[in-house]
């Protein structure tokens, strides 16, 4: 966990869909860690100090996730954390609703970071190599097979595979049936 300073931070809270990568990292950092996760899978619970179920299984559940939630969640695990760490699904959790500091970047940096389409157009301005990334208006100009992912967020749950235009067609009315603002 980069830029975490040990101090007298101890006790940590990650939270999204998958947590497992941070979880594992934070825990193996010599951290308590606690996790609201999705999956909630084996991995996770070897390194979490302790696991519960993130009630969400839909983008649009996350965004009507209330603080309140998270802070009764938070509870259940009787430990007073120093720091929670927004993962996937959360990525812009607002810092401002939680007594211990959220250890992120803005809600606004987060948001540009995770539009696809943003980051590799200011990756190649950049000159740093990556995958080309499309958007749906340059239907014409894809090569197959091509990874659809949604637009903005993370965790991978929507990632699909196109082999083929009609199977690119599929899944992004798939995308949009699930919520427009995902392609």
């Amino acid at each position: 966990m980069i830029g975490l300073e040990r101090g007298n931070m101890q006790n940590i809270l990650v939270i999204g869909f998958n947590t497992r990568n941070v979880v594992c990292s934070a825990s193996r950092a010599g951290y308590t860690v606690c996790s609201i996760d999705a999956f909630c899978d084996f991995d996770l619970q070897e390194c979490a100090h302790a696991s519960t179920f993130l009630e969400c299984r839909t983008v649009q559940e996350l965004h009507q996730l209330g603080t309140s939630q998270i802070k009764a969640q938070m509870a259940e695990f009787g430990l007073e954390f120093d720091a929670l760490v927004p993962g996937s699904g959360l990525e812009t959790l607002d810092h401002k609703d939680f007594s211990c500091p959220v250890l992120a970047s803005s809600p606004d940096a987060k948001q540009k970071a995770s539009d696809k389409l943003y980051l590799s157009k200011r990756l190649e301005a950049l000159g740093i190599p990556q995958p080309h990334c499309y958007s749906p208006k340059e239907l014409d100009a894809i090569e197959y097979p091509v990874m659809v992912k949604p637009a903005s967020g993370g965790g991978g749950i929507l990632n699909r595979v196109a082999r083929n235009r009609q199977e690119l067609l599929a899944i992004l009315e798939e995308l949009n049936s699930l919520n427009p603002e995902l392609t």
